[in-house]
């Protein structure tokens, strides 16, 4: 379909002696191309052009119902690999409405692509009827080429017995009778596979055949979701498409139509859809995508990928120039509860209570102490009593404990939820930057934190919510942490501190007595004289009292 009429430069309908321009954007057959002109103001027109006095053998329908005529994907393939992204004239000879087909004579450097495809042996020369002769000027130099092929014997005119049997191609479309997606995803997992694209549904879905198999494939692109288009409510009514989407797809068709790309599959769906990574010889599609703003990552799709990071970068430059989709982004800010209060103090860490919440004392006169919840993440909890510790609990306490307590830090308060079924009123989350650095992010970046994923309109999410994006993706591709494949490491803490344990303790006793002088870390402060410690070197909890001070007892 035109998409809209062609410029001066090369209006459609002019004499065959008037040469008109434009750049084959895909090649159908072995001598049918779709020729587009320059894009002004949105994607470029467009026109399908049959290669005059020629006649290619038939491709089949792509659901099997018909097949391949002998040489017809070698035809194909020797036109598209001659022809698609290169600038072209053509001259229009004539347009026959009854089969809906311009034709006309399309020229690369000079060269006749008709001639070049009957001189590789790929099309047959129309037969002379009424006043074809009159229509097409090139016919002698056809027939002549055409001649030659015969006595070389090549392509269609080969001489081997089973050439033409050969030729054709066995499709493979997915569900019964063809392939299992799941079957080729496990069979080709981690490995690219040279994928000929064929369409695009919009921005971020490719169709295409996978060789050498011939599979034809539904590849979403991972982690990412274009601007696309919905069918007209009414029949013969024209599809809507969302703002940005003819864009986004003209992005990818004039850069991967037609071409051999590397395809990565990553995740299948359970409609038999894969889920994958293209590779252009120029780079990431999916990346470059993002990068001018046309298109958004889709966290959930985004872990199939390796380059999870890049595409969070991508989309992160777009937003902060404001490109296409994110032209009117505002970046997050802090919500209104928070900013109705003091949003921002500084103090120094008091008391790390696990690996996502911490007690600040503050530098006011006299001083508060605030407890803070790290905004957007979510640490492995530390157990209660008889519970155990989730994997890394205690690695993600540590972390924090070792690098913040005692020190000063900034705190910006994000947001406040309130608790109704909570001895707390309500919570505060709030971003905590030690040195200028932002702790949460450095949780994330080694895989003892997770960040919480939130609708697009809440608002009520971490200040620096996209630099925690991007550390989780990197920590996943770098497997560190809780995203590694090795299993978590084990802790076995005697806990000797209780009323119950008094006889380990006793135990204990002489064996801590022994050892000497030994490094702690203070677990609960009970009262002024009375402190339980975590010795880590013996794995175990005591209970201390300071010889010879006595403390008032706490309520």
């Amino acid at each position: 379909r035109v998409q809209a009429s062609f410029t001066s430069e090369i209006t459609l309908g002019k004499m065959a002696s008037a040469a008109n321009k434009g750049t084959v954007k895909s090649v159908l057959s072995g001598d049918t191309i779709v020729v587009m002109g320059a894009p002004s103001n949105g994607p470029p027109p467009e026109k399908q052009l049959t290669l005059a006095g020629i006649m290619c053998p038939r491709l089949g329908r792509r659901d099997g119902a018909s097949k391949d005529e002998p040489f017809a994907w070698p035809a194909r393939e020797f036109l598209r690999s001659k022809v698609v992204g290169k600038p072209c004239t053509f001259e229009l000879e004539e347009t026959v409405e009854s089969i809906g087909r311009t034709f006309g004579n399309v020229f690369i450097n000079g060269e006749n692509l008709a001639a070049s495809v009957v001189a590789a042996g790929w099309a047959k020369v129309k037969e002379v009827k009424g006043n074809n002769a009159a229509r097409n000027a090139y016919l002698e130099e056809l027939v002549q080429y055409e001649r030659q092929a015969q006595e070389a014997g090549v392509g269609m005119w080969s001489k081997s017995p089973n050439a033409g049997a050969l030729s054709v191609r066995n499709v493979v479309n997915p569900g019964p009778g063809g392939y299992d997606a799941k079957e080729i995803l496990e069979a080709f997992k981690g490995q690219t596979q040279t994928l000929v694209v064929e369409q695009f549904r919009d921005g971020g879905t490719v169709r295409g055949y996978m060789l050498p198999g011939f599979q034809w494939v539904t590849v979403f692109l991972s982690g990412v979701s274009c601007p696309g288009f919905k069918r007209a409510e009414e029949q013969g009514g024209e599809d809507f498409a969302e703002p940005f989407a003819n864009e986004a797809k003209y992005f990818v068709e004039s850069r991967l139509l037609n071409r051999d790309v590397k395809v990565l599959l990553e995740g299948v769906d359970k409609y038999n859809n894969f889920y994958g990574t293209l590779q252009h010889p120029a780079g990431n599609i999916s990346e470059e995508l993002l990068k001018v703003g046309l298109g958004k990552v889709v966290d959930w799709s985004a872990k199939f990928t390796k380059d999870a990071e890049l595409l969070y970068k991508a989309e992160r430059l777009a937003k902060e120039r404001r490109l296409r989709i994110w032209k009117d982004y505002v970046p997050p800010v802090r919500s209104a509860a928070a900013s109705a209060s003091a949003a921002e103090f500084q103090g120094k860490v008091v008391e790390v209570i696990s690996g996502d919440f911490l007690v600040v004392k503050d530098y006011a006169v006299p001083p508060v102490e605030h407890r803070i919840a790290l905004s957007s993440t979510r640490s492995p909890k530390i157990g209660r009593r008889d519970e155990k510790d989730e994997p890394y609990a205690h690695e993600a306490k540590e972390f924090l404990r070792s690098r913040l307590i005692g020190r000063k830090v900034t705190v910006g308060i994000d947001y406040i939820r309130a608790l109704p079924n909570s001895p707390e009123a309500e919570r505060v989350f709030a971003s905590v930057l030690e040195g200028g650095n932002n702790v949460a992010v450095a949780l994330v970046a080694n895989g003892l934190s997770t960040v919480m994923r939130h609708r697009q309109d809440d608002q009520d999410r971490s200040l620096y919510y996209d630099d925690l994006i991007q550390a989780e993706a990197a920590a996943s591709w770098d497997k560190k942490g809780m995203h590694g494949d090795k299993p978590p490491p084990v802790r076995h803490i005697n806990d000797v501190s209780t009323a119950a344990a008094k006889p380990q303790a006793i135990q204990m006793f002489t064996f801590l007595q022994r050892a000497g002088r030994l490094q702690g870390v203070v677990q609960h402060v009970v009262n002024g004289a009375r402190v339980k410690i975590l010795i880590p070197k013996q794995s175990c909890i005591v209970s201390l009292a300071v010889a010879g001070v006595r403390g008032p007892a706490t309520g």
